[in-house]
């Protein structure tokens, strides 16, 4: 045998020797020749001392090059080429629960090291010696030590500072824009494109038809299993390129048949539509590839903030204001599809397993409708019931509104998928509830003072920001200030357990309550008031949304505990307020008393919780790398 062996294998060893009983062993314990399969398994383990289950699954040759002591579990997956050193553990971590790891190939796995549970290690990845692998290694990661989902949490803060960084672009660069299109294109134009806008947004919806949320979550749970997520990827993707194109086709027919206000800029905003064809952000976002997403709106951001500074001179430019922007979102989507192949396969799918999406995403479709009503219908409704002036206050008030939510939505849109994985994995090395108490402590902390801060510098900031024609803006974002802290609250609810635990329904419920009573208020306030009466309705639709969110989930989670949490930070941000806001009356130049009132709150607020900023960014820690600087600089003087 062991001849036969040699002419077969030129370099047949130690390694080959346990390889092909383990095959043989696999072979009759398939064939359910129980007895014949032990007899092979047993050599395997008297004289190496390793046991390797007939019934895990090894796809192709595996290397031991020291083959002692080494455990492979009965329902382990390893791929080919594969390299395995002596005591090496590769099992399930609880008895009770039948989970195994998967070895993709092209690893190494060093000396003692032990990997455990519903893992996945990446191809090409490389486990140092005395390693506890707990959770999934990437492609070509290099991790040693203890790695556990709490060393995989450093991830949510990379991907928090990718999506925060772009975020704070987004904020950056209107206000670097906002004052120039608004002297240039006026109130008029301003509200012009937001009023077309809102009508195009309407069947941009149903374009991505709750795709975003859906795709997301999706991906989450199955980005460990390629082959799962080609075809997941697939079906999704097929499933919006026809609602893509049905989307269009309606917005064509409603601009040719209709007597359409602003036809040729309604023409324009529908490339927004052509660019929900080659929308796949939802992907990416549920992979976690952060990195992916925000370099590419970086750039693009950059280069429309260039082109609207040379092209749009005029009012008359406001058709090359909604190209560029139009246009820059459709080549934003195309820049990320080079990316993909390296993260799927290329699948067949059946129009079966298309269509089976079509509830899945109609239930996250049916809140973005309820959402759409009290979001882009107040713009809409002020321009029918009102005048076009006061969209263009509103419009510019939300803009404002919107700069401190992009830190609740970059928290929310990262937390969605890592929520998602964990809760569908049901890892005991991690407590969920734990982060949502976190990040709603976090996020409660930044809310109080961005809304009490807005009330006190809204009205200056507004005059030296938009121009004197837009000082009803200042009174407007006083009013939509209390809406930050129900958004935060609420973004935490729903992106971190109401999604991921597919609690659609309190979703939906909570969306078209919130729609209900936005509608009703803006018909009753919005003839009278105009814009105020839209600030009433959403005012009452956020609150009413957060409302019943929480009592959806007040047997799930400790409520009390974050209503206790979150008061400290509401009555600190009031001492700050009652502080800052008197500075208004006094007579200086507005750059100053606005840069006044922003250093003085932030100082306040910051002393008043010095506890909690610490136990987030350690200011210790800060304070002796500062001294070590110092003393490294008095020392290099010296030497010097």
């Amino acid at each position: 045998m062991k001849r036969i062996l040699k002419l077969i294998l030129p370099y047949y060893n130690f390694s080959d020797k346990i390889y092909i009983k383990y095959r043989i062993s696999s072979f009759f314990y398939e064939r359910k020749m129980k007895f014949l399969s032990r007899i092979f398994f047993y050599s395997n383990y008297k004289k190496y001392k390793c046991f390797i289950s007939p019934m895990s699954k090894i796809k192709g040759k595996i290397l031991f090059p020291h083959p002692v002591g080494i455990v492979i579990g009965e329902g382990s997956i390893i791929d080919k080429n594969v390299t395995i050193y002596q005591n090496v553990t590769i099992g399930r971590k609880n008895q009770n629960i039948a989970e195994y790891p998967i070895i993709s190939k092209d690893v190494v796995i060093y000396a003692n090291s032990t990997i455990i549970g519903n893992v996945t290690i990446g191809q090409g990845a490389v486990i140092g010696c005395n390693s506890v692998i707990l959770r999934n290694v990437k492609d070509g990661e290099v991790v040693y030590g203890i790695v556990k989902w709490g060393i995989a949490m450093k991830d949510i803060k990379k991907n928090f500072i990718y999506n925060i960084s772009y975020q704070i672009l987004k904020i950056i660069l209107p206000f670097i824009t906002m004052p120039y299109v608004s002297r240039v294109l006026g109130a008029s134009g301003i509200g012009a494109y937001s009023y077309t806008y809102s009508i195009m947004y309407y069947f941009l919806i149903v374009a991505m038809l709750g795709i975003n949320n859906y795709g997301n979550r999706s991906v989450a749970k199955c980005r460990d299993d390629r082959k799962n997520l080609s075809s997941i990827f697939k079906e999704i993707y097929s499933f919006q390129i026809v609602s893509s194109i049905f989307a269009c086709i309606l917005y064509l027919l409603y601009i040719i048949i209709f007597d359409v206000q602003y036809k040729n800029l309604a023409l324009i905003q529908t490339i927004y539509l052509i660019s929900c064809c080659f929308d796949i952000n939802w992907f990416f976002f549920g992979l976690e590839k952060f990195k992916i997403t925000v370099t590419r709106n970086i750039v693009i951001k950059i280069i429309s903030l260039v082109f609207i500074f040379i092209f749009v001179k005029d009012s008359n430019d406001l058709w090359k204001y909604t190209l560029i922007l139009s246009a820059g979102t459709l080549i934003s989507q195309l820049l990320l599809w080079p990316f993909v192949n390296k993260y799927v396969d290329k699948v067949k799918v059946s129009f079966k397993n298309v269509v089976k999406h079509f509830v899945p995403c109609l239930k996250l479709f049916l809140p973005v409708i309820a959402v759409t009503i009290y979001k882009i219908m107040d713009k809409t409704m002020i321009g029918f019931l009102y005048n076009i002036s006061d969209v263009g206050f509103y419009d510019n008030a939300e803009k404002i509104i919107t700069v401190p939510i992009v830190l609740v939505d970059a928290l929310g849109t990262v937390m969605l998928p890592r929520m998602t994985n964990i809760y569908n994995n049901k890892s005991k090395n991690i407590n969920p509830d734990s982060i949502i108490k976190k990040s709603m402590m976090l996020i409660m902390f930044f809310a109080f003072s961005m809304s009490f801060g807005l009330v006190s510098i809204a009205k200056d900031f507004s005059i030296l920001f938009f121009g004197k024609e837009f000082i009803k803006t200042g009174v407007l974002i006083q009013y939509l200030s209390v809406t930050i802290i129900f958004l935060a609250w609420g973004n935490v609810i729903r992106t971190q357990y109401l999604i991921p635990k597919e609690k659609d329904k309190e979703y939906i419920i909570s969306a078209f309550i919130g729609a209900i009573v936005n509608f009703f208020l803006n018909i009753i306030f919005i003839p009278k008031y105009g814009a105020t009466g839209a600030c009433i309705g959403t005012i009452a639709a956020e609150f009413f949304v957060m409302f019943y969110q929480t009592m959806s989930v007040k047997n799930d989670l400790p409520i009390k505990e974050y209503v206790a949490d979150s008061i400290p930070y509401m009555i600190k941000s009031i001492i700050m307020l009652i502080i800052i806001y008197p500075i208004n009356y006094f007579k200086m130049d507005i750059i100053f008393k606005l840069i006044v009132q922003m250093i003085i709150g932030c100082f306040i607020y910051f002393l008043l919780n010095i506890d909690y900023i610490d136990s987030i960014i350690n200011l210790k820690k800060i304070k002796n790398i500062f001294k070590r600087k110092k003393v490294n600089n008095a020392k290099n003087w010296f030497k010097k």
